[in-house]
């Protein structure tokens, strides 16, 4: 507190708690699109609303484009996940990895991750749930990630 011409000034500080940063693999898109009222959809909602900090890359955004439309989502819903991303963080990964032996593909999201500084890769793959925990990154499956951080 100050005075300031015989009044006292109280100064107040707002500190806001940072936000996740989460990267998504593509079955989670897919997933919000059938259901709208699933723990995917609520995640990918709480990344619109801004409670959450989405990264993705290149190499993720080819692999989303591609699965959104194989899987006939309509052309509203691919909107929507490109507006998303445009406030998004991009991330380029400068290390490739060779982690997930059973389907290579997956690597892609554990390089953003990792190049990203992400908290949590949020998958329902088998091949990426088992790893476990990445130099910080948490891979977990969007029940309980919505369950542990989602109101």
């Amino acid at each position: 507190m100050g005075e300031q011409g015989g009044r006292v000034v109280a100064l107040r500080m707002v500190v806001r708690p940072a936000r996740l940063r989460v990267v998504l693999d593509t079955n989670l898109f897919v997933a919000a699109y059938w259901n709208p009222r699933s723990a995917p959809a609520r995640v990918l909602s709480a990344c619109e609303e801004n409670q959450l900090q989405l990264l993705y890359s290149a190499a993720i955004r080819r692999e989303m484009d591609h699965i959104l439309r194989k899987a006939h989502t309509s052309e509203a819903f691919r909107h929507r996940v490109s507006l998303l991303l445009e406030d998004a963080e991009e991330v380029c990964p400068t290390r490739t990895l060779h982690l997930v032996q059973d389907d290579p593909e997956d690597d892609k999201f554990l390089e953003c991750a990792l190049e990203g500084d992400a908290d949590y890769l949020i998958s329902s793959d088998a091949h990426l749930l088992r790893l476990g925990p990445i130099d910080g990154a948490c891979i977990i499956k969007p029940g309980a990630f919505a369950r542990a951080h989602l109101m």
